[in-house]
């Protein structure tokens, strides 16, 4: 508990010099438009989130649902390594055994955020598509039925992004993985306003992200396709 609790907080101190970094963009902005002088551009961010402070977060924001996970999913973990995003889970319909799903992030060349299913595993055996479809079903339901309330609910406040939006966004993020599409490159958190992403790497169990400050005109770009993305594609069963 301690050593969530640490990490929880690590994670948030990380996103602080985000938050400054926007702020302080959004001054310039507001400055500009009076015709006031303002300092030279900012400079991006780069910012190093651990698979500590993910988990910690993670944890936190599936609490309220545990219950209806388990009964399918045992123990879920994120990871990373070897440049990839590893999901793991036991499987209660294998008997426990681990469920390893690995996604490979990258910035195309249209500086959109691509998250590539790479392999699945169960243990050290590589599992086809076929197999694994039934789970991916599962998650995909789990998924689409908070979707509803976090696109009414989601929004910026004073600090940053409200809960329902950051959920909504790692919601677009998985389902955009699971049917290979695009995602806005675009970094949603509770203490800060979304800011853009420029460059990503996993290095060291390490994720690896560099954000620069976006517009209020693109803030409010960005929540809105947060809230109307692209239909999602039927579930498959």
């Amino acid at each position: 508990k301690q050593m969530d609790t640490l990490a929880h907080d690590a994670f948030f101190k990380e996103l602080a010099r985000v938050h400054n970094m926007s702020d302080k963009a959004h001054a310039q902005e507001s400055a500009a438009r009076k015709g006031e002088k303002f300092a030279p551009t900012i400079a991006p961010e780069t910012i190093h989130l651990s698979d500590e402070q993910i988990n910690a977060l993670f944890l936190r924001m599936i609490a309220p649902d545990l219950d209806r996970i388990q009964t399918h999913f045992v123990d879920p973990r994120i990871h990373f390594q070897n440049g990839q995003i590893v999901l793991a889970v036991q499987l209660k319909e294998l008997g426990g055994r681990v469920l390893s799903v690995a996604f490979a992030p990258s910035l195309d060349a249209q500086g959109m955020l691509r998250i590539k299913l790479a392999s699945v595993h169960v243990g050290q055996l590589p599992i086809p598509q076929f197999v694994y479809m039934r789970q991916v079903a599962h998650f995909e339901d789990l998924i689409k039925n908070y979707l509803p309330s976090w696109r009414r609910g989601a929004a910026t406040n004073d600090r940053g992004c409200n809960d329902s939006a950051v959920h909504l966004a790692l919601a677009n993020a998985a389902l955009d993985a699971l049917h290979d599409r695009a995602t806005p490159p675009i970094l949603f958190s509770q203490i800060s306003e979304p800011v853009k992403i420029t460059h990503l790497a996993i290095e060291d169990s390490t994720f690896v992200l560099t954000v620069e400050p976006m517009s209020r005109a693109q803030c409010s770009q960005a929540m809105d396709q947060l809230r109307n993305p692209p239909a999602d594609p039927p579930t498959k069963k």
